[in-house]
């Protein structure tokens, strides 16, 4: 199959499509997937999934299913049977969810009202590391958060893989990194 767009609108920040889905051997046959789509990851299967108007959906040839809404961002793991996502709340607060993408389990919430959406995560989703209220906690889809470090000012940066990170804090009048 080949995916393809048509209908582009909008500018060089945010640019909507329509999503087609047609076979190689006649393009002609073209299906139409959505419209007012702005993003979208061909997988492996053959299948893609796509956020439109920040709700995001998982199309695997046949239905669409629906993830979340007020999506600003998402993951799949390696072998792209599960997706991470992090939703607008109200404000500046964000909540991160897991979920298979078959939709057989129910979706995890992983960690609520956080106010940082940049997080860390390892190619299986399985060690997730973000910065909330000054703490580092590590989230799995398996297991409740885990308090890490406290005093945190800053998440710099994080292998997953390892747990190695660097990280600041306020000390007196000052900022120190922390590895």
């Amino acid at each position: 199959y080949i995916y393809f767009i048509e209908n582009c609108e909008g500018s060089d920040y945010y640019m909507t499509f329509d999503l087609y889905k047609a076979p190689v051997s006649n393009p002609a046959d073209a299906v139409k997937i959505d419209s007012k789509v702005s993003n979208f990851r061909i997988l492996d299967n053959n299948n893609v999934i796509y956020l439109r108007k920040q709700v995001l959906y998982y199309h695997d040839g046949e239905n669409k299913l629906k993830f979340g809404k007020n999506v600003l961002q998402y993951n799949l793991d390696e072998d792209q049977r599960n997706v991470m996502w992090m939703e607008r709340d109200s404000g500046y607060k964000m909540t991160l969810y897991y979920q298979p993408l078959n939709q057989e389990e129910k979706k995890i919430e992983l960690i609520s009202d956080v106010e940082s959406y940049r997080y860390y995560y390892d190619d299986n989703l399985e060690n997730i590391y973000v910065l909330d209220d000054n703490i580092i906690y590590k989230l799995s889809a398996d297991t409740k958060k885990e308090k890490l470090i406290k005093k945190v000012e800053d998440l710099a940066s994080c292998n997953p893989e390892t747990g190695t990170m660097y990280f600041t804090r306020e000390s007196k009048d000052e900022m120190e990194l922390y590895y």
